[in-house]
């Protein structure tokens, strides 16, 4: 059985959820939120590859856009909030510019609570499509 390029984006998604979950046991919430950005965009990159659908970019937003657009996928209200919201986290998780210093300052564990909640709301409904 050969292996898909669908199937290394669901593995690289699954990677990247680990290392948010190893990252905020550590209190090292922006690069986790950087990672849970990462693994839901990986988990909708790994769909849009199943049906054939190339990927550019790093937007989950987009990402839920073009499989509506160009598979016909409807989009749940949560899964679109929750691209919305983990949009951000892909610079402002790693860069002290993008949020005007260190990025582990601008997180809590509260605001982790949430990024996990809509990380795993993109990736189960990516999972569901699969």
């Amino acid at each position: 059985m050969s292996v898909s390029e669908s199937d290394w984006w669901k593995e690289a998604a699954e990677a990247d959820r680990k290392a948010f979950i190893l990252l905020r046991s550590e209190r090292s919430y922006g690069l986790a939120a950087f990672h849970a950005q990462q693994a839901a965009e990986k988990s909708l990159k790994a769909v849009c590859h199943a049906g054939k659908l190339p990927t550019i970019g790093h937007s989950v937003v987009g990402l839920v856009d073009k499989l509506e657009r160009k598979l016909g996928v409807t989009i749940p209200q949560d899964v679109r909030e929750a691209a919305v919201r983990l949009d951000p986290h892909y610079i402002q998780g790693r860069y002290p510019n993008g949020v005007g210093g260190v990025p582990d300052r601008f997180y809590s564990e509260n605001l982790m609570q949430e990024i996990e909640r809509w990380m795993n709301t993109t990736m189960s409904f990516a999972a569901s499509l699969r």
